[in-house]
């Protein structure tokens, strides 16, 4: 992969939708290289001061309502291309669109609940503090059908190369999580299910088409989310930040 390549592909990453051959190689060349690196730097703290500005102030979300719609029906598709010729000028402005309009118009508990699903799986997985577990498949498939208004089976929450251990209802951010631990014999891992209107209409809107994926470090262990339609998983593990982005697109998929 060349700096081309990773000036074309920089918006997927930003967005963290690059698969997760595409990632690795994107990593790699990025080690290497100052001037991507540099780059990319710069667009993030780019969309960390959109995003510090947005929730700074407040918002009329009806009016952003109408204008998503609009932009989804395709009406504004000519003022775009007509303010944004260069390809990736283009691609970086829809994924910049993209994050405003997901931080807005409700409050950004990212922190929150990326830190408790952390300290939830050290406490109950790693330290193996005293909880009560459903252990038993036809348990934890009764768990699902109970928090869940369209449960799916529970092979469609399989994760390759791993088995389904145990699962209990906790609670993080306030919302209630199902809790999953999964293990491989040389690590376990956990990932929590929610289904709700947490996400409200736009994320619904904007995920029935595309699952958005992105991943951040909390407590040394890699807390990656995804939402899809409504429901949202997280994944807190110890696998890299492409290869858990993998599991947690494909269970997205196997319950859409």
């Amino acid at each position: 992969m060349n700096c081309s390549d990773v000036q074309y592909l920089m918006p997927l990453h930003l967005s963290g939708e690059l698969d997760s051959a595409s990632m690795v190689q994107f990593e790699r060349h990025v080690d290497e290289c100052l001037a991507c690196r540099k780059e990319i730097e710069e667009h993030q703290e780019l969309n960390k001061g959109m995003r510090a500005a947005l929730l700074s102030e407040s918002v009329d979300t009806t009016a952003v309502r109408r204008r998503v719609l609009a932009d989804i029906k395709g009406e504004r598709t000519a003022s775009i291309v007509a303010t944004a010729r260069h390809p990736f000028r283009i691609a970086f402005a829809i994924a910049a669109g993209l994050l405003i309009i997901l931080t807005i118009g409700a409050t950004y508990g990212d922190n929150t609940r990326y830190e408790q699903a952390s300290l939830d799986h050290v406490g109950e997985v790693v330290r193996a503090e005293h909880v009560e577990w459903r252990t038993q498949s036809s348990s934890i498939g009764q768990l699902v059908s109970q928090c869940m208004k369209t449960p799916p089976q529970l092979q469609q929450l399989a994760i390759p190369g791993y088995q389904l251990l145990r699962g209990k209802e906790c609670g993080i951010a306030k919302r209630p999580y199902i809790h999953l631990v999964y293990g491989n014999g040389a690590q376990q891992i956990s990932m929590y299910i929610l289904e709700g209107d947490e996400h409200g209409f736009l994320r619904r809107v904007l995920t029935s088409v595309q699952p958005l994926v992105r991943s951040r470090t909390e407590s040394g262990y890699n807390v990656t989310e995804g939402d899809t339609a409504g429901r949202r998983v997280l994944l807190v593990s110890k696998l890299s930040q492409s290869e858990a982005q993998v599991i947690v697109k494909h269970v997205l998929q196997a319950m859409s």
